[in-house]
C-alpha cells in the first residue's frame, strides 16, 4: 500500500505542475505586484507627504519595503513548490528501496532456481551413471501408473534388448519362475502394506534364452500422506552362483561325495521320521553290512582303488534297492539297508541272498578280479530296539558277531551276543595299558605352502604300537577311545608330547614351526581343556602359536555351546584353530559363520577327481573364495598327484599336505626339513 501512495503522489505532482507554467506564474505575480506597487505606492506617497525631503526618505524607504516584500512573496511562492517536490520525492525514493529490495529479492531467487536447475541436470545425469554402470541390475515400479522399468544393465545381463520387455509391472510377473511367483507376489504385497523398512526376497526370473537365474531383489517404497504405495526402486543382484554352492553343499549334507547314496546324516533323519510315525504292529529291518577286509584292500591297491570298490558296491546297492526299502552309507565301508513292512525272518534272508548273488560276484580292477564278502548284522524294530540308537548298536553288535564267527554271513542281533562286549573291553584295557606304558608315538605330516614351496607346518598324528598285535589304525582305537572316555587322556599326552618335541627342536637350534594336532569332541567339550592347554605350553617354555589344534564338525555336536566357549578361549590364548574334514559335515557353511578358525582344511573327497570333473573342481574353487572372503587360510589334504598341485596353485589354496611331499614321518625324519637358526 505504501508502495502505490508514493508512486500516485509522484503522478499528480508530474502531472500537476509545469515548469514553464510555474516559472511564468511566479513572473507574473511578481509582475502584477511590482507595478501595482509603482502605480499606488507614488500616488499615496505624494498625496500624503508635501515635504520634499521626507518625500525622498519616504521614496528610500518605499524602495526597500519592495525589495522586502517581493523577496518574502517569491521565497513563499518557491518554499512551497520546492516543498512539495521533497516530500513527493522522498515518497519515490522509498518506494524506490522498495522495489530496489523486492528486485534483488526476486534475482536471488531466480539464481537459486537456475542453481537447482542445475543440480537437477547433474543429479539426473549422475543417477543415468549409476544405473549404467551398476553391477546389479536396477528397477523401478511406478505403482500408480503400472510401469515397470528395468535397467539397461538388466536387460543386458538378462539377454533382453529395448523391444523385447514392455515396462509393466506385468512384465516382471511373467517373467517369474511359476514355483516363485505366489509367494514372491504374496511378499511385495506384505512389504507395501507394512508401509515400512526395506524389501528383500530371493527367486528366479527367466532370461531371454529361457534359463532361469537366481535374484536377490532389494528395494524401498514410498508412500503418499494417505498411506497408499506410489513408487518403489531398487536392484537385482544375480546370486545364481550362491544359490547353486548351496544346493551342492545341501547335497553333500545329505549325500555321500563318493557313492551318491544318502550319507549318515540323512539316513539318521529318515530313520527318526520312520520311528515316529511306526503304527503299532508295523516292523522294519536295520541291516549294518560292513565289507570284509577292506583295509586290506586300502593298504595294497592304494586309496584310490578302495574308492572305486565303494562306488562298484554302492551302484548295486543304488539299482536292487527299491522302494520304500533303501540304502545308506554310514562310514567308510559300512552301509546300511532298511527292509520296510517286515513280515518274516524269513523275508529278510531271502532279500539279503538275493542281493548277495550281484554284491558276491567278481570285481574287476583292470585285468584282476576280487572276491568281495560281507559281514551283515540284523536287528528288527521294535523286537531289538524301538529308538535308532539302539537299533544301530544292536545292528552293529550282530554284525561284529558275523565277524569273529568268520565273517562272509548274516546274523540277527539275540540279547545274549556279549563277544563284542567282551572285546570292546579288552580293547579298552590294552589302552589303558598303552597310556600307562607310551605304546604311543607321533608321526609329522608336512603342510607346504603353495607358493614358497617350503615347509609352513606340520600335524602330529598319533600311531599305537601294540607289543603284541603291532601297528593299530587309529581308525580302529580312536573311536573306541572316544565311546569309553579315554580319549582325553590320549589328547593330553599328544599336547604334551608335541610340547616337549616342539622345546627339544627349540633347544637344538631349530626353527619352530607351527604344529598342529587333533582334540577329540570329549576335550573340546571340557571347560577345564583351555587351562590344562595354557599350563602343558607354559611346562614346556614354548609360545602358543607354535601350536595348532583341529576339530571337526562332529567333535563339538554334542554340546555346541560348551564347546563354542572352549573354542573362543583356545583362541584367545594365540592357539590357530583349524576346521578339518570341512564339506563333510552338514552344516559346515553355518559352522564358518559362528567358529573362531583360522584355517578350513578341505576333506580329501573333494581332491580324488579335481582334475578331471568340473564339478568337483567348481565346488573346491568356491571353497577356496568362501573361505579367502572370510578371511581364512585353506589347506588341501591327501594331495597325491602333480597335476592337484598344480590347479590347487591355479586356485589360489594356501597349503598343501599329502602323500605327494610326505607320507607322516617320525620326528626324526622330519627334523631334517627344518632349518637351524
Amino acid at each position: 500500500m505504501k508502495n502505490k501512495m508514493g508512486v500516485s503522489s509522484w503522478s499528480n505532482f508530474r502531472n500537476g505542475i509545469s515548469p514553464r507554467k510555474e516559472a511564468r506564474r511566479i513572473a507574473v505575480i511578481y509582475g502584477v505586484v511590482g507595478i501595482t506597487w509603482i502605480l499606488l505606492s507614488d500616488k499615496v506617497l505624494s498625496s500624503v507627504i508635501t515635504n520634499d525631503e521626507i518625500y525622498k526618505q519616504m521614496q528610500t524607504i518605499k524602495g526597500w519595503f519592495y525589495v522586502i516584500a517581493t523577496v518574502a512573496m517569491v521565497y513563499v511562492l518557491v518554499y512551497n513548490r520546492l516543498r512539495l517536490l521533497k516530500i513527493t520525492s522522498d515518497k519515490v525514493l522509498s518506494a524506490y528501496d522498495e522495489i530496489s529490495a523486492v528486485e534483488e529479492e526476486l534475482r536471488v531467487q531466480y539464481e537459486e532456481l537456475e542453481s537447482h536447475r542445475d543440480a537437477l541436470v547433474i543429479s539426473d545425469q549422475r543417477y543415468k551413471l549409476i544405473v549404467d554402470g551398476a553391477n546389479d541390475g536396477i528397477w523401478d515400479w511406478d505403482i500408480f501408473k503400472n510401469v515397470y522399468y528395468f535397467s539397461a544393465k538388466w536387460k543386458k545381463n538378462f539377454g533382453y534388448t529395448d523391444e523385447d520387455l514392455e515396462n509393466s509391472f506385468d512384465t516382471w510377473k511373467s517373467l517369474l519362475h511359476e514355483d516363485d511367483r505366489e509367494s514372491s507376489l504374496k511378499t511385495v504385497d506384505q512389504y507395501l502394506k507394512s508401509k515400512d523398512g526395506i524389501y528383500q526376497q530371493n527367486y528366479r526370473l527367466r532370461r531371454k534364452d529361457g534359463a532361469y537365474r537366481w535374484v536377490l531383489s532389494r528395494g524401498i517404497a514410498i508412500w503418499d500422506e494417505n498411506g497408499n504405495a506410489i513408487r518403489m526402486a531398487g536392484s537385482h543382484t544375480d546370486i545364481t552362483e550362491i544359490k547353486d554352492l548351496e544346493n551342492k553343499l545341501e547335497i553333500m549334507a545329505f549325500c555321500d561325495e563318493l557313492t551318491g547314496l544318502p550319507n549318515r546324516f540323512s539316513f539318521e533323519s529318515k530313520m527318526q521320521s520312520i520311528i515316529d510315525h511306526m503304527e503299532i504292529g508295523e516292523k522294519f529291518a536295520l541291516i549294518y553290512i560292513d565289507v570284509d577286509n577292506f583295509k586290506h584292500i586300502n593298504d595294497t591297491l592304494g586309496h584310490s582303488s578302495g574308492d572305486l570298490l565303494l562306488k562298484y558296491l554302492a551302484s548295486i546297492l543304488k539299482y536292487q534297492i527299491k522302494g520304500p526299502d533303501f540304502v545308506a552309507r554310514i562310514s567308510g565301508d559300512e552301509f546300511a539297508i532298511v527292509f520296510l513292512n517286515v513280515k518274516s525272518k524269513e523275508g529278510i534272508i531271502e532279500k539279503l541272498n538275493e542281493l548277495n548273488k550281484y554284491l558276491q560276484r567278481p570285481w574287476k580292477l583292470g585285468v584282476q578280479e576280487f572276491y568281495i564278502s560281507f559281514s551283515m548284522g540284523i536287528a528288527l524294530y521294535p523286537e531289538h530296539g524301538n529308538d535308532l540308537l539302539t537299533l544301530l548298536k544292536n545292528a552293529d553288535t550282530a554284525m561284529f558277531c558275523v565277524k569273529d564267527m568268520g565273517k562272509d554271513d548274516h546274523c540277527f542281533y539275540t540279547p545274549g551276543m556279549n563277544e563284542k562286549a567282551v572285546k570292546y573291553a579288552q580293547i579298552v584295557n590294552q589302552l589303558r595299558s598303552a597310556i600307562k606304558n607310551e605304546e604311543f608315538v607321533l608321526y609329522y605330516q608336512p603342510q607346504i605352502n603353495v607358493k614358497t614351496g617350503k615347509m609352513e607346518g606340520m600335524e602330529a598324528l598319533i600311531r599305537w604300537i601294540h607289543p603284541e598285535m603291532g601297528f593299530v589304525s587309529p581308525g580302529e582305537f580312536i573311536p573306541i577311545a572316544e565311546e569309553s572316555g579315554l580319549i582325553k587322556n590320549i589328547d593330553m599326552w599328544v599336547l604334551r608330547t608335541v610340547c616337549e618335541q616342539q622345546r627339544k627342536w627349540k633347544e637344538e637350534g631349530y626353527d619352530i614351526l607351527n604344529v598342529s594336532l587333533n582334540l577329540s569332541g570329549r576335550s573340546i567339550t571340557n571347560l577345564s581343556l583351555p587351562q590344562d592347554i595354557k599350563t602343558t605350553i607354559h611346562a614346556y617354555d614354548i609360545e602358543c602359536c607354535d601350536i595348532g589344534i583341529e576339530i571337526t564338525e562332529t567333535a563339538i555336536m554334542s554340546d555346541v555351546d560348551i564347546a563354542m566357549e572352549v573354542l573362543h578361549q583356545i583362541k584367545n590364548l594365540g592357539i590357530k584353530i583349524s576346521l578339518d574334514d570341512f564339506g563333510t559335515g552338514y552344516s559346515s557353511l553355518n559352522y564358518l559363520q559362528k567358529l573362531p578358525i583360522d584355517t578350513v582344511k578341505m576333506d580329501r573327497g573333494f581332491l580324488n577327481q579335481i582334475t578331471e570333473v568340473h564339478r568337483d573342481r567348481v565346488i573346491v574353487q568356491s571353497i577356496i573364495q568362501l573361505s579367502h572372503n572370510l578371511n581364512l587360510k585353506v589347506v588341501a589334504e591327501g594331495v597325491e598327484a602333480a597335476e592337484q598341485v598344480e590347479l590347487l596353485k591355479e586356485l589360489e589354496c594356501n597349503i598343501i599336505q599329502g602323500y605327494y611331499y610326505s607320507r607322516p614321518i617320525p620326528a626324526e625324519q622330519i627334523q631334517t626339513s627344518l632349518l637351524k637358526k
